[in-house]
Order: structure tokens, then sequence, then C-alpha cells
């Protein structure tokens, strides 16, 4: 477990409170942002992933697998939602954050970076599916492809198949993969 203040304290940036959480961290894994809801549960942002977590235990999402986030203003709530397999129901979290700023930054730095390639292949009219591929950090693994589908259309359906047939292997001749 990490005592988050310390390390933040540590690194010279001003720290909110924080409990001890049961947050296990990799190797090259530190803390470099922090919010909390009202009901305490912590999301804890490092370079590698988004951390959720409470006096239970922690949720760790790399950032690969967030297939995006969102930060609604008017309400100040993040939702932050994951990659599923195709056609799977894919695992939402939602929270009204306090001082979510540099939380905030650090999860939309970290999503752009992660991706190399998107490409969006129309199914009807303004509807259809992106590709995308993601690179872990610090990694040298292989690229993480999703299909990401447009919510009005029935991911089973022979187009939306097919589309996502010919986006993936398009994206995947892009960048070079050798699956492709």
């Amino acid at each position: 477990m990490v005592n988050l203040a310390h390390v933040l304290r540590r690194r010279g940036r001003r720290a909110p409170r924080l409990p001890d959480l049961p947050l296990e961290l990799g190797e090259r894994e530190r803390p470099l942002a922090c919010a909390t809801d009202g009901a305490q549960i912590w999301y804890v942002g490092t370079a590698l992933a988004l951390h959720i977590c409470d006096a239970s235990g922690c949720r760790r999402i790399a950032w690969e697998a967030v297939e995006h986030a969102d930060w609604d203003r008017d309400t100040e709530q993040l939702e932050v939602v994951e990659l599923a397999e195709f056609g799977e129901r894919k695992p939402t979290h939602r929270a009204a954050l306090q001082s979510p700023e540099r939380l905030l930054q650090l999860i939309r730095e970290r999503i752009t970076a992660s991706v190399v390639v998107s490409r969006f292949v129309p199914v009807q009219g303004k509807l259809g599916i992106t590709v995308v591929a993601r690179r872990r950090p610090h990694s040298d693994d292989p690229l993480a492809w999703s299909v990401v589908v447009d919510r009005r259309l029935d991911e089973t359906s022979p187009p939306v198949v097919a589309a996502a047939e010919l986006g993936l292997a398009e994206a995947r001749a892009e960048v070079g993969d050798p699956d492709a």
C-alpha cells in the first residue's frame, strides 16, 4: 500500500489529505494526480493507469483500456468508460469529483498519448464504427486494438460487422501490424 500524500509531497507537489489506500503500483508507477468524490472513493492517476479506490480495494484501469472519459462541467461529473469485448457491456464509472483539475488534465493527456491510430468507417449516414489502436505506456507489448460502435447501431448487424473487419484491416496495415 502506498501513502499517496507522502509520495506527492516528496515530489514537491501539494497533495490533499489522503487515507492509506490498498493501492498496488508497479515498479515504475507513481501517483501523479488524484481527486475524491463525496463518498470517499479516490481516483488516482499514474502514467500507466487510473486507479479507483475505496477502503475495501482498488480497481486498476490501464489507459489503453479506457474507451473514453468525459467531464460534464454542469454536473461536475467524470464518466470513464472502459473497453469491452465486441458486443459486451462496457464498464462505466461515474463520480462527482472534488478539485479534479490536475486529475482531469492527466486523464486527457494519458488517453490521448495512448492512441496510435483512430479510423472512422461510416455504416449508415454519420453513424459508424471507429477502430482504435493504443500503445501500452512503457511497454514493448503489441498494440491494443478496439472497435467502438456508435450507440444507435446494432453491433451484430452484417453491415456493422463488415465495417469493423474492413476498418480493422486497414488500420492494422496503416501501422504495419503483422496481423494485418
